[in-house]
């Protein structure tokens, strides 16, 4: 869930320019769009970057050049606009993630399983061990790594949507690519389940 200050859009201005930005219609259907676009869940960092450039997109035409004074505005006030505008239902305490009402929130199967990353840095491949701390819908889980304890939002490979984890582990050698599609690390190009000793 997003800071409860970036909620709130009424800070210290109340003038014409930030009424008529509150009340742009287009920030929820950017926001449904694009977490759509995202199979129903997405960071609430990532989302709010998201929508902003699609508002500002949308503020080089003429028709929305009314909105603003100048037809520009700062990006931080624009993000707090498009946050105050996700609505409550979309938002968990317990998650940093903004999810469309009925998508798999996906607490099983892979919550506290290890994964076996394996990291192209600078042409040598690195193993490195994490635990699957949180799964965001039915293709992100959440990775915290052994050693240097980052976190890291991976999507798990195609053939892991539709097989339970015990089914995969049965095939431990083979490796799998892996997206880090929520803006985290720039790229981990395998990734395969550990046996469990």
């Amino acid at each position: 869930m997003p800071p409860p200050e970036l909620l709130n859009n009424n800070s210290n201005n109340n003038n014409n320019h930030n009424k008529s930005l509150s009340d742009w219609s287009g920030w929820k259907l950017g926001i449904d769009e694009a977490l759509e676009q995202a199979g129903g869940v997405m960071s609430w960092q990532e989302l709010c970057k998201v929508v902003v450039a699609k508002y500002q997109a949308l503020t080089t035409t003429t028709q929305y050049q009314a909105l603003t004074s100048s037809g520009k505005a700062d990006r931080k006030l624009l993000g707090r606009f498009a946050l105050a505008s996700i609505p409550p239902e979309y938002l968990s305490r317990h998650s940093s993630w903004v999810r469309l009402p009925g998508t798999p929130v996906g607490s099983e199967p892979w919550l506290g399983r290890r994964l076996e990353i394996l990291r192209d840095v600078e042409g040598v491949v690195l193993p490195s061990v994490g635990w699957v701390t949180e799964q965001v819908g039915p293709k992100h889980v959440v990775v915290v790594f052994d050693g240097c304890w980052t976190v890291e939002p991976l999507k798990l490979p195609e053939l892991w949507h539709h097989i339970t984890p015990d089914a995969a582990m049965k095939r431990p050698t083979r490796c799998w690519r892996v997206l880090t599609d929520l803006g985290v690390r720039a790229a981990t190009p395998c990734a395969r389940p550990c046996v469990d000793r």
